[in-house]
């Protein structure tokens, strides 16, 4: 398995061929920003579509599990236990089809969607939501059919042998697949003490679930903003209010939407109000639109829908989220006045491209929990997506981040005339900027700071003790360049760099 660390990046030589990026896109590397220290913990030979977070056996260290397809198109539930020192094994639980679960007449075993976890009947330990498609053959193809969901109880022991059905949605009036490719996230929204949930899928409707206590829900009301898909979802207090609030993406269709929404999907956060339905209201804003043009990875593949998971990433009480899509993730910090400002994570690596591959990941269906696995105060993630890599993302608490030169484009006296791909692969593969005449080097804080150092070629050139963080390059300096900026806190401490490597011209 492969580990990524960019906290200590190096000017990186590009290839000597080929001339043109649609040559050799199989050779696209990925690439990780330094808010996290990633490594890749398991490869299935398919899709890793679930992903949860729990401390399943009680030892007061967090574990994930994921749901997985295997070469045998095979689903599976597997726990990773975690042994506290960035090490987890793997003991393989559940075979879906092993459970017993009627279909009905002429479908197929299903086909894994979302899984989440928490204790759905108030017994003490760690239950799993695992929600999947019943399949079925019409007109000579297999299709998915029919989303449901179903809750396994656990029995004390990590068996999981128990299980009951918890929602099924059979196929709409309008669309047939209407309510396929459920995705859940599970809260207390009512603030009773036990645990409810909402289910999204390919309706563009949010259902909401309640618990009576004894695991028996009941579908309370409906939400929904016009939009055909909403896959995306996750919860938290946003507020901090007390109630339990959601986020989800909604896929919007061109020419059919609000002439408002001027994107094709959007990421919404809906308020809990407090009363018995929580959400049967109107009390939601629209907090990021996609693709954000913020970033140059995630510009590389269509982003309609995607896996949502709240993280508090700098610490700082307010809940921020994180956002994976085809081939990358975003992470969405939570300003004082409960705006997002989005930052780039990850280009994720299209699988063995050194091997030829050449189909990016895909976290759209695939899954992000969030959790401290490493025991230093800071949460983590663990994502899975449908090349069937899990990694953990490890928090390197990185405070600062370069935002502008910082992907593949052409600038002149700062302003950007050109970069969508222009077809110089060597510098396109590696997101190096072309710099003509002067350019502002901006960095972004995701918290307070006390200053940001800029440094050139780890030479200190500037210091700025006040937003906007930047430093003004106005001298000539031919050739390839590396620009880095380093953050301190309110106390002067250092909170992590960022760095950036641009070609600059006269």
């Amino acid at each position: 398995m492969k580990q990524h660390n960019l906290t200590d990046n190096t000017l990186i030589e590009p290839d000597s061929k080929p001339l043109f990026w649609w040559e050799n896109w199989d050779e696209f590397p990925s690439h990780y920003e330094p808010f996290f220290y990633v490594e890749d913990i398991i490869e299935y030979d398919e899709q890793a579509h679930g992903v949860t977070a729990a401390d399943f056996n009680d030892d007061q260290i967090l574990d994930f599990a994921v749901s997985y397809t295997d070469e045998l198109n095979d689903p599976y539930i597997s726990i990773f236990y975690n042994n506290g020192d960035k090490t987890f094994n793997e003991e393989k639980i559940i075979k879906i089809e092993d459970l017993g679960i009627v279909y009905p007449s002429g479908a197929w075993p299903p086909a894994c969607d979302d899984l989440d976890s928490s204790d759905f009947d108030n017994d003490g330990d760690i239950d799993l939501l695992m929600t999947y498609n019943e399949r079925k053959w019409r007109g000579g193809l297999l299709y998915n059919w029919n989303g449901t969901g179903v809750i396994l109880f656990n029995d004390g022991s990590c068996n999981f042998n128990q299980w009951k059905q918890v929602f099924w949605h059979p196929r709409g009036e309008e669309y047939w697949d209407k309510y396929i490719n459920p995705h859940v996230t599970s809260n207390d929204f009512d603030n009773d003490g036990d645990i409810d949930f909402l289910v999204g899928d390919n309706s563009g409707i949010v259902k909401f679930y309640k618990n009576d206590g004894n695991a028996n829900f009941t579908r309370v009301c409906n939400i929904s903003f016009g939009g055909i898909i909403s896959w995306g979802l996750t919860s938290g207090d946003f507020d901090n209010d007390g109630d339990i609030d959601f986020l989800m993406t909604e896929e919007i269709t061109p020419g059919e939407s609000n002439e408002n929404f001027t994107f094709y999907a959007h990421v919404f956060l809906v308020y809990n109000d407090g009363t018995d339905e929580c959400f049967n209201h109107d009390g939601w804003i629209r907090v990021a639109d996609m693709p954000p043009e913020e970033s140059f990875f995630v510009s590389l593949g269509p982003n309609d829908e995607a896996c949502l998971c709240t993280i508090d990433y700098n610490n700082d009480g307010l809940l921020d989220f994180l956002f994976g899509g085809v081939s990358c993730v975003l992470m969405f910090i939570q300003q004082n006045d409960g705006s997002f400002t989005p930052f780039s994570v990850a280009r994720l690596p299209a699988p063995a491209y050194e091997d030829g591959g050449w189909s990016p990941d895909d976290l759209q269906q695939g899954g992000i929990a969030v959790g401290d696995f490493d025991g230093d105060s800071l949460q983590d993630a663990v994502v899975g997506g449908v090349q069937g890599v899990v990694r953990i993302f490890y928090n390197n608490y990185t405070l600062v981040d370069i935002v502008f030169p910082d992907r593949y484009c052409i600038i002149k006296n700062n302003e950007i005339k050109f970069w969508d791909f222009f077809p110089i692969y060597n510098f396109f593969k590696y997101s190096i900027a072309f710099v003509f005449r002067d350019v502002d080097d901006i960095a972004v804080p995701l918290q307070p700071l006390s200053k940001v150092e800029f440094y050139l070629d780890d030479k200190l050139v500037f210091t700025d003790d006040s937003e906007p963080y930047k430093w003004s390059w106005d001298s000539f300096s031919f050739g390839r360049h590396k620009v880095k900026a380093l953050g301190f806190d309110l106390d002067n401490n250092e909170v992590g760099f960022d760095d950036s490597i641009i070609w600059k011209f006269f």
